[in-house]
């Protein structure tokens, strides 16, 4: 199915007069999550393939001792991140630019490594507004921001039991279970322009 949409994607720019832009999302490049994407638009419209892999930490942090010695904690995590959205540009100058609103439809799939690891299933969607533009002929940047809820949220251990994650920690434990259920989209993106 992914191969099919990556053909998909890859060559019916060939075949009509359409946008292809190839992005990669910095800001979750840093924080270990890459993702990259693929936009196809004529117009006004686009629509965008996302894949991504999660290898940040559950719970990273560096924690400093009294002698002022780091120590990074965290429990390892891997997982697949995959979106696909519509893209609705408002005023475009000369191609897919300038402000737009994006619906989107979000997958995610992570093992986090507890003593007994978890496995997190999600579903969601939600939209995000932002704004893309060019900094040479074939270079440009998008910046966005959004909201949405995951529809499906699923923490299983091994035995395929429920286990929430957050019922541990202390104080805040019951309010972090709660907002764990929305989803804040945000990037800082560079992308190349294949064709246009």
């Amino acid at each position: 199915m992914k191969k099919n949409l990556l053909y998909f994607f890859l060559i019916i720019p060939s075949f009509v007069s359409a946008q292809l832009d190839i992005k990669l999302n910095t800001s979750a490049l840093l924080s270990k999550k890459p993702e990259i994407g693929l936009e196809m638009g004529y117009n006004k419209f686009s629509v965008e393939l996302v894949n991504g892999f999660i290898f940040q930490k559950w719970g990273e942090a560096t924690v400093i001792d009294s002698e002022g010695n780091e120590t990074e904690i965290g429990v390892k995590r891997y997982g697949y991140n995959g979106t696909l959205r519509a893209n609705y540009y408002f005023s475009p100058t000369e191609t897919l630019d300038g402000w737009f609103v994006s619906p989107l439809v979000k997958y995610r799939s992570q093992k986090i490594q507890f003593e007994n690891p978890i496995k997190n299933q999600r579903l969601g969607a939600g939209f995000t507004l932002g704004r893309k533009g060019l900094i040479t002929e074939k270079i440009g940047y998008l910046a966005e921001g959004g909201f949405g809820y995951w529809f499906v949220n699923k923490y299983k251990d091994n035995n395929g039991m429920n286990a929430p994650v957050y019922r541990d920690v202390p104080f805040i434990g019951d309010l972090l279970q709660k907002m764990d259920k929305y989803m804040v989209p945000w990037s800082v993106t560079v992308f190349y322009r294949i064709g246009e």
